[in-house]
């Protein structure tokens, strides 16, 4: 009697059998394959019925033939020892722990089961998940924004930030924004001084407008007109009483004055104005920048 997988001959002639067949293996010769089991035991190949599934799974099939199926997500072979190839998805969240995986910016999945990287990033962007924007960089090409990290600085300038968020400094002078493309035009009452706005001197004036990237520019003098006098700089009315009739004060200079006025014979001073007498007489020369005054009567000739 032959027992095919191990075992012991038993039994009498005619009725002979084999026992302590191999382990998973039954049957009067052994001959009958058990079915497979699972084990925690990393070494166990199936050969005795007793099979180790390294990510998880079904153990399946018979001694010397076990299988694994309904592998863990991600992994494939007999023993779902095999990191399937990465797999692209659209869920954000996947990380590629079960062979799939999202590329944020663009991309090529690549790699295997917990190992899944991104390749061939949108430009501008790099990292495992093409999640990190890059550096910029300078372009001579105008119609660079720095969408794909490449930006272009129409006037002079250092490219600074990371894609999507391209910045120019150090633009050259009298330039400004983002992409150093705004003249820099001075407001109502500056001046240019070596390509910079600055404030007009005490009294003078400037329209808007002057173009900063260009040469020195000035303003001009502030004129005080009729009644008027300089005080720090600025224009002001003459006070009550007093005029400046040919008007022309220079507001950048000194402080000016305005002249008293002087009443004339036969008028006295009432609210700072001269006004002509009623009836009676009034030596000239009463001060209208002062307080009022009256008239005298009539005065009678020397002797």
């Amino acid at each position: 009697f032959y027992c095919i997988n191990g075992g012991t001959i038993g039994g009498n002639t005619g009725s002979c059998t084999c026992t302590s067949c191999n382990a998973g293996y039954g049957g009067a010769s052994c001959q009958t394959s058990g079915a497979c089991s699972a084990s925690t035991d990393s070494s166990k190949d199936g050969s005795d019925g007793n099979f180790y599934c390294i990510n998880g799974g079904t153990i399946g099939g018979t001694s010397g033939a076990c299988v694994c199926t309904s592998c863990n997500a991600g992994y494939e072979g007999d023993n779902c020892q095999t990191a399937s190839s990465c797999t692209t998805s659209t869920d954000t969240s996947k990380d590629g722990s079960d062979g799939t995986f999202y590329c944020i910016n663009g991309g090529t999945v690549s790699g295997t089961t917990g190992s899944c990287t991104c390749t061939s990033c949108n430009a501008g962007y790099e990292g495992d998940n093409c999640q990190t924007a890059s550096s910029c960089t300078a372009s001579t090409d105008n119609s660079r924004d720095g969408s794909d990290g490449s930006f272009y600085c129409i006037n002079g300038g250092t490219v600074g930030g990371t894609t999507g968020s391209c910045v120019c400094t150090s633009c050259d002078t009298g330039y400004e924004g983002v992409s150093c493309q705004a003249e820099i035009l001075c407001s109502t009452n500056q001046r240019v001084k070596d390509n910079a706005c600055i404030s007009c001197p005490a009294g003078t004036t400037n329209a808007d407008g002057d173009d900063a990237s260009g040469t020195d520019t000035a303003c001009d003098d502030i004129i005080c007109g009729v009644n008027e006098y300089v005080s720090g700089n600025a224009c002001k009315a003459c006070p009550p009483g007093t005029t400046n009739a040919d008007g022309g004060d220079i507001a950048s200079g000194d402080d000016t004055a305005c002249d008293k006025m002087l009443c004339a014979a036969d008028q006295h001073v009432v609210s700072n104005a001269c006004v002509a007498c009623d009836g009676n007489s009034n030596l000239a020369g009463d001060d209208a920048s002062g307080g009022d005054t009256v008239c005298d009567g009539d005065l009678c000739a020397s002797n």
